[in-house]
Protein backbone atom coordinates (compact mmCIF):
# COMPACT_ATOMS: atom_id res chain seq x y z
CA UNK A 1 0.00 0.00 0.00
CA UNK A 2 1.15 3.26 -0.69
CA UNK A 3 0.82 6.37 1.41
CA UNK A 4 -0.13 10.15 0.13
CA UNK A 5 -0.56 13.25 1.14
CA UNK A 6 -3.43 15.35 0.07
CA UNK A 7 -1.11 18.29 -1.29
CA UNK A 8 0.19 18.55 -4.51
CA UNK A 9 4.37 18.12 -5.03
CA UNK A 10 3.99 21.95 -7.03
CA UNK A 11 2.75 23.56 -4.33
CA UNK A 12 6.19 23.11 -2.42
CA UNK A 13 9.13 24.55 -3.45
CA UNK A 14 12.55 23.51 -1.91
CA UNK A 15 14.04 25.97 0.19
CA UNK A 16 17.49 28.18 -0.48
CA UNK A 17 19.98 27.94 1.38
CA UNK A 18 22.84 30.51 2.09
CA UNK A 19 25.60 29.06 3.63
CA UNK A 20 29.13 29.50 4.40
CA UNK A 21 31.98 29.65 6.90
CA UNK A 22 33.95 32.13 7.74
CA UNK A 23 37.64 32.44 9.43
CA UNK A 24 39.28 35.65 10.43
CA UNK A 25 43.32 35.75 10.17
CA UNK A 26 45.59 39.28 10.79
CA UNK A 27 47.95 40.38 8.29
CA UNK A 28 50.64 37.65 9.86
CA UNK A 29 47.79 34.99 8.98
CA UNK A 30 47.34 33.99 12.76
CA UNK A 31 43.87 32.52 13.40
CA UNK A 32 41.81 35.44 15.55
CA UNK A 33 39.33 32.66 16.21
CA UNK A 34 42.09 30.84 18.21
CA UNK A 35 40.77 30.52 21.73
CA UNK A 36 37.20 31.99 21.43
CA UNK A 37 34.76 30.54 23.88
CA UNK A 38 32.45 28.04 22.64
CA UNK A 39 30.09 25.51 24.22
CA UNK A 40 28.40 22.29 22.89
CA UNK A 41 24.87 22.80 20.77
CA UNK A 42 21.87 20.49 21.38
CA UNK A 43 23.54 18.15 18.69
CA UNK A 44 27.14 18.12 20.06
CA UNK A 45 28.36 20.69 17.55
CA UNK A 46 30.61 23.67 18.78
CA UNK A 47 29.02 26.54 18.92
CA UNK A 48 29.55 30.28 19.96
CA UNK A 49 29.27 30.92 24.04
CA UNK A 50 26.42 33.53 24.24
CA UNK A 51 27.14 36.44 25.59
CA UNK A 52 30.72 36.53 23.31
CA UNK A 53 29.22 38.04 20.58
CA UNK A 54 26.03 39.88 19.16
CA UNK A 55 24.72 38.37 15.46
CA UNK A 56 21.70 40.61 13.94
CA UNK A 57 20.16 38.93 10.59
CA UNK A 58 18.88 42.22 8.42
CA UNK A 59 16.21 40.65 6.77
CA UNK A 60 16.32 41.25 2.83
CA UNK A 61 12.87 43.85 0.92
CA UNK A 62 11.93 40.23 0.30
CA UNK A 63 8.12 38.43 0.54
CA UNK A 64 10.23 34.99 1.56
CA UNK A 65 10.54 33.73 5.37
CA UNK A 66 14.01 33.37 6.02
CA UNK A 67 15.03 31.43 8.92
CA UNK A 68 18.17 32.23 11.05
CA UNK A 69 18.31 30.06 14.82
CA UNK A 70 20.79 32.92 15.87
CA UNK A 71 23.77 29.88 16.52
CA UNK A 72 27.39 30.21 15.36
CA UNK A 73 28.90 26.88 14.77
CA UNK A 74 32.99 27.33 15.18
CA UNK A 75 33.95 24.45 13.06
CA UNK A 76 37.61 23.28 11.55
CA UNK A 77 37.39 24.44 7.97
CA UNK A 78 40.67 23.92 5.58
CA UNK A 79 43.35 24.80 8.90
CA UNK A 80 41.36 27.66 10.09
CA UNK A 81 38.82 27.56 13.02
CA UNK A 82 35.56 29.26 11.10
CA UNK A 83 32.22 30.10 12.28
CA UNK A 84 29.33 28.83 10.07
CA UNK A 85 27.13 31.10 8.84
CA UNK A 86 23.55 29.28 8.03
CA UNK A 87 20.24 30.72 6.95
CA UNK A 88 17.14 29.32 4.87
CA UNK A 89 14.95 30.96 2.93
CA UNK A 90 11.52 29.46 1.93
CA UNK A 91 10.66 30.18 -2.15
CA UNK A 92 7.18 30.34 -1.78
CA UNK A 93 6.67 33.22 -4.56
CA UNK A 94 9.13 31.93 -7.45
CA UNK A 95 10.49 35.23 -7.71
CA UNK A 96 13.76 36.80 -8.06
CA UNK A 97 15.85 35.51 -4.63
CA UNK A 98 17.79 38.26 -3.10
CA UNK A 99 21.48 38.02 -3.98
CA UNK A 100 22.55 40.31 -0.73
CA UNK A 101 22.38 39.08 2.53
CA UNK A 102 23.42 41.56 5.52
CA UNK A 103 23.65 40.50 8.86
CA UNK A 104 25.31 43.01 11.81
CA UNK A 105 27.52 41.37 14.16
CA UNK A 106 30.07 42.38 16.86
CA UNK A 107 32.71 40.27 18.66
CA UNK A 108 35.33 41.62 21.01
CA UNK A 109 37.19 38.97 20.62
CA UNK A 110 37.47 39.32 17.21
CA UNK A 111 37.50 42.66 16.33
CA UNK A 112 38.67 43.81 19.96
CA UNK A 113 35.89 46.38 20.02
CA UNK A 114 32.26 46.23 20.91
CA UNK A 115 30.99 47.62 17.83
CA UNK A 116 28.76 45.97 15.38
CA UNK A 117 30.20 45.14 12.03
CA UNK A 118 28.27 45.21 8.72
CA UNK A 119 28.94 41.23 7.08
CA UNK A 120 27.71 41.18 3.95
CA UNK A 121 27.12 38.41 1.74
CA UNK A 122 26.75 38.47 -1.85
CA UNK A 123 24.80 35.25 -3.84
CA UNK A 124 24.27 34.00 -7.52
CA UNK A 125 21.67 31.67 -8.27
CA UNK A 126 22.10 28.12 -9.66
CA UNK A 127 18.36 27.26 -10.99
CA UNK A 128 19.26 24.13 -12.44
CA UNK A 129 20.48 22.65 -8.46
CA UNK A 130 18.31 24.99 -6.99
CA UNK A 131 20.92 26.22 -4.87
CA UNK A 132 23.00 29.69 -4.03
CA UNK A 133 26.68 30.11 -4.99
CA UNK A 134 28.62 32.39 -2.47
CA UNK A 135 30.64 35.00 -4.63
CA UNK A 136 31.48 37.69 -2.36
CA UNK A 137 31.61 38.95 1.70
CA UNK A 138 32.87 42.10 2.89
CA UNK A 139 32.88 43.11 6.66
CA UNK A 140 32.60 46.65 6.94
CA UNK A 141 33.54 46.84 2.73
CA UNK A 142 36.73 45.11 3.42
CA UNK A 143 36.64 41.95 0.99
CA UNK A 144 37.53 38.42 2.42
CA UNK A 145 39.22 35.92 0.13
CA UNK A 146 36.70 33.41 -0.85
CA UNK A 147 37.42 29.37 -1.41
CA UNK A 148 34.83 27.96 -3.43
CA UNK A 149 33.03 24.68 -2.28
CA UNK A 150 35.75 23.30 0.54
CA UNK A 151 33.67 22.30 2.94
CA UNK A 152 30.15 19.96 2.99
CA UNK A 153 30.03 21.79 0.22
CA UNK A 154 29.86 24.83 1.46
CA UNK A 155 32.47 28.12 0.67
CA UNK A 156 35.00 29.23 3.13
CA UNK A 157 35.55 33.16 3.16
CA UNK A 158 38.94 34.58 4.95
CA UNK A 159 38.49 37.48 5.90
CA UNK A 160 42.22 39.28 6.71
CA UNK A 161 41.96 42.06 9.80
CA UNK A 162 44.26 44.76 10.21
Amino acid sequence: MLGSCDKNVDDFYPPYNYNYYIAFVDESGKDLLEGISTTLSDTKLPILEKGTYSYVFIPPNSKDQFTFSGIIELENVKGHNALGIHLGMADWHLHKKPEVITHNFASSFIFGDDEMHELVSYWKFDSMYKKADLVRVTIDNVDARIEMDTYKFQSLAILTLK
